[in-house]
């Protein structure tokens, strides 16, 4: 059996799960991998087949998208013309973490296709009410598959699973030398220092997409992105702040750390997960600027740990996608003895 598996890689949390999830796969079947999108510094450890500019955003300075340089980056004509460039008689289904290229191919080569991603869990939770109409759409027919499973912070249904924690996370000696850890990939890190100023007892590590190479300034420490240097901090850490992207919230509750949270702008996905964060005990703030410093300066004297674990999921998953596929083609080449609880 040969799956075409795809990552959207507008941040880094797809691209992260689903390294350790092809890693599982390729024990049993061929993988080949499709990377669509421009907004993620994490670099792919196995080598990708395909890879395209997508339908992705662009991060701005200020907390949200921006729609300019969004705009200019949409080329439907190359997005036809890549879908062209993928041979899909070669493969006998799609595994796809919200990457809507290769779900399009599936349905139209006639494949089976399975979509998962914590995306779709918000099918089945309560979510708060919400006007946004192009990120409701978005949600519900962005990267549509013939069967959607989910990530999420606590099981839902049978097909929703937890959160991949890496192993060096999961497996690291946790402590607190006092430092916050700080990543909003949606502002420029001078724009988060110039709040971070304002609390000169506290040490920072910032890490930004715009940052190159390390510095200090005053009390804070500024960092590219690197994932061993990020889940070290991570570690160590006393607190995070974080956009409420899925990934790196759930890594800070599987630790058990202090968590703030911003939900980037017009973004539906973290507005859902804010909500849901915030039933929870998890502070959050609407943006990152000098009208919400008392809510920062108290969540640094009172903010409390929190902490939801995230089993290890990736030898369910991998079985599961597996046993569904082979139902439908009767072609899987390796005998399966993957054993996991129903």
């Amino acid at each position: 059996m040969r799956i075409l598996f795809g990552i959207q890689c507008t941040g880094n949390g797809h691209l992260g799960r689903s390294e350790y999830l092809i890693k599982n796969l390729r024990r049993y079947v061929h993988v080949d991998v499709l990377l669509s999108g421009l907004e993620c510094e994490l670099k792919l450890e196995l080598k990708a087949k395909y890879q395209f500019s997508g339908l992705g955003f662009q991060f701005g300075n200020r907390g949200g998208i921006h729609l300019l340089k969004t705009a200019l980056n949409l080329r439907p004509a190359q997005f036809m013309r890549d879908l062209r460039r993928v041979d899909m008689d070669q493969y006998d289904a799609v595994v796809s973490d919200f990457e809507p290229m290769s779900l399009i191919l599936a349905r139209r080569a006639g494949i089976p296709s399975i979509g998962l991603s914590n995306q779709y869990a918000y099918k089945h939770i309560h979510k708060p009410r919400s006007f946004d109409i192009p990120g409701k759409l978005v949600m519900k027919y962005y990267a549509r598959a013939e069967f959607e499973w989910s990530y999420f912070y606590e099981k839902t249904g049978p097909h929703c699973y937890h959160a991949f924690i890496p192993e060096d996370i999961a497996q690291g000696n946790v402590s607190d030398l006092g430092h916050v850890v700080v990543y909003l990939p949606a502002y420029h890190h001078e724009y988060i220092g110039r709040m971070l100023s304002l609390f000169p007892y506290q040490q920072w590590m910032v890490f930004g997409k715009r940052i190159n190479k390390p510095f200090i300034k005053g009390n804070v420490h500024y960092m590219p992105i690197c994932r061993s240097t990020f889940n070290k901090a991570l570690l160590t850490s006393s607190g995070i702040i974080c956009a409420a992207g899925f990934g790196t919230t759930a890594e800070a509750l599987h630790l058990g750390k202090k968590l703030l949270i911003v939900p980037m702008k017009a973004q539906l996905e973290q507005k859902y997960n804010a909500h849901y964060l915030a039933t929870k005990g998890v502070e959050v703030l609407p943006s990152f600027d000098v009208d919400h410093a008392r809510t920062l300066g108290h969540w640094l004297q009172t903010g409390r740990s929190i902490q939801i674990v995230q089993a290890d999921d990736r030898e369910r998953i991998t079985s599961d996608i597996l046993d569904l596929l082979s139902s439908r083609s009767g072609q899987l080449n390796a005998p399966l003895t993957l054993v996991h609880e129903p």
